[in-house]
């Protein structure tokens, strides 16, 4: 059954661009002191040697960053339902250390869900030279353009490795007023948004 708003919608998740246009609110730049936490923390987790999957916020210790994406958390549930976190210094980092340090700010914001039907915890956004025709291929698999949609958890995270030559531009859209922003990621950037139910191939249908 779809429910009809028959009246404004109101709060902070009822935005427009031009709201955020002005505001640099919705982004949080990484300090020296707070890229430090997250390589020492990266540190931590290579000595003890632990698996990707297992390791826990616990493990990832943030001194102050943790706080900080505690707030990003309530951001996402209760309020504008997104944030763009800058500065990572991705160029720095092999792709194994970069996964251990999105997985790790992962930690801090909930509880990891695998992402297609295959199981996957962790992926790559990238043209693999696959097609949406594929019953098989998750869109995030192709260059196509894909539309606005939502994915099988409570939120999804974006960690960009390397700036595209073209394309691939990033929007959100704010969930009850059907309003849109969108920008070009940039690399060292984590975008992270609300995803409710998945609409792409590869995915078991929402219960």
């Amino acid at each position: 059954m779809i429910n009809v708003l028959r009246r404004p919608c109101t709060g902070p998740a009822a935005w427009a661009d031009p709201d955020l246009a002005d505001s640099e609110e919705w982004v949080l730049r990484l300090s020296p002191a707070q890229i430090d936490e997250l390589e020492a923390a990266l540190r931590a987790v290579r000595a003890r040697g632990l698996p990707l999957l297992k390791m826990t916020a616990g493990d990832f210790p943030l001194p102050t960053l943790a706080g900080k994406l505690e707030r990003i958390a309530g951001v996402l549930e209760n309020g504008r339902g997104f944030v763009l976190v800058k500065r990572i210094p991705v160029e720095r980092y092999s792709q194994a250390a970069a996964n251990t340090i999105f997985w790790g700010v992962g930690r801090h914001l909930g509880v990891p869900v695998s992402q297609n039907a295959s199981g996957h915890m962790l992926g790559h956004a990238r043209d693999t030279g696959r097609s949406l025709a594929d019953p098989g291929t998750r869109g995030y698999q192709t260059r196509a353009r894909l539309p606005f949609h939502t994915d099988g958890s409570d939120a999804l995270g974006l960690l960009c490795l390397r700036a595209a030559r073209s394309g691939a531009r990033t929007a959100v859209v704010s969930r009850p007023c059907g309003r849109d922003a969108a920008c070009r990621p940039t690399s060292g950037e984590i975008r992270t948004a609300p995803a409710a139910a998945p609409i792409a191939a590869g995915l078991p249908p929402a219960t």
